[in-house]
């Protein structure tokens, strides 16, 4: 009996050993030639600028570049010429004369270079400003849902904009000298990463929340923080990075649909479930060619940790 599980377990692992081979694949797949990808987030705090890089070919053998130079990129305000991006590097284009977009106009581009099929972008509006927004770090303290250490209570809270279709972005930071900590913490109430219909956490401390789930009222949520981190951009050893945090730094934003549709398709299972994850075509507001161009109008606290 034992001669045999032996065998059949030989058998087996030849067979898994075989299955793990690399195989070249026996025809080329489709593919509709080289087309632009475009990136740009426009907020009215920021000069515009926008990154162009270029598909690639599924199979074969190709040359991956840090992006495109050489291109007429155009911007557009309210569907009328605005001002030609000039190259800067590694893809990216900046707007001549430090031009910041409008809070209320809407912007396209468009994008042409020889080799390529012109490419162009829906409009999208640069949101209003967030309203009655506030953070305040309480003196209480709450145990962690997930590993039940103790954390401070930050609330935060704003009111909707009236007539205003935007979502919300809530983005929680922990600094320590004006460096970046890989922070700890949780939305209380909310139960990881799962997404209800009115909100969903791109993760622990980034969380988006659909504005007709409290339309032109205030809407109010808490987090519980870790008091300590660890220094992200450091060349210390990992156990010698911890650092307790000066100030926590949250951003509310009022964002486009376009950003809200970016954000929720970039939800991914995790563990065993992403064998289980069907195919899906993401969001793109490009046309001719991929990409997206979000818009977003932040208001940033710096709340003291101490």
């Amino acid at each position: 009996m034992w001669q045999k599980c032996e065998r059949l377990w030989v058998l087996l692992m030849a067979v898994l050993l075989q299955s793990c081979q690399e195989t070249e694949l026996g025809a080329d797949l489709p593919y509709e030639g080289d087309r632009f990808v475009l990136y740009a987030e426009l907020k009215p705090s920021e000069v515009v600028k926008l990154r162009l890089s270029k598909t690639y070919p599924p199979t074969g053998k190709f040359t991956v570049t840090s992006g495109l130079a050489g291109a007429s990129v155009k911007l557009f305000e309210n569907g009328l010429f605005k001002t030609q991006l000039a190259y800067s590097d590694s893809g990216n284009y900046v707007a001549q004369s430090g031009l910041k977009p409008k809070i209320g106009f809407a912007y396209s581009f468009e994008v042409a270079l020889t080799g390529f099929p012109s490419a162009n972008t829906q409009p999208v509006v640069i949101p209003q400003n967030v309203a009655n927004a506030q953070a305040v770090l309480q003196k209480d303290t709450i145990a962690s849902i997930l590993t039940g250490a103790i954390t401070r209570q930050l609330d935060v809270e704003w009111k909707d904009a009236e007539n205003s279709p935007n979502d919300y972005l809530v983005t929680i930071e922990g600094l320590y000298q004006n460096q970046d900590l890989g922070l700890g913490g949780f939305n209380i109430g909310k139960d990881g990463e799962v997404e209800d219909g009115c909100s969903f956490a791109r993760n622990r401390l980034r969380f988006v929340f659909k504005d007709n789930c409290f339309p032109a009222q205030t809407f109010k949520t808490s987090f519980g923080l870790n008091s300590f981190g660890s220094l992200q951009n450091s060349n210390l050893a990992s156990g010698t990075r911890q650092r307790n945090v000066d100030f926590y730094r949250v951003s509310i934003a009022n964002v486009s649909e376009s950003y809200f549709r970016f954000l929720q398709d970039e939800l991914q299972p995790t563990d065993i479930f992403v064998a289980f994850q069907l195919p899906k075509s993401r969001f793109s507001n490009v046309k001719n060619g991929y990409g997206i161009i979000l818009a977003a109008n932040e208001t940033i606290f710096f709340v003291k940790a101490k």
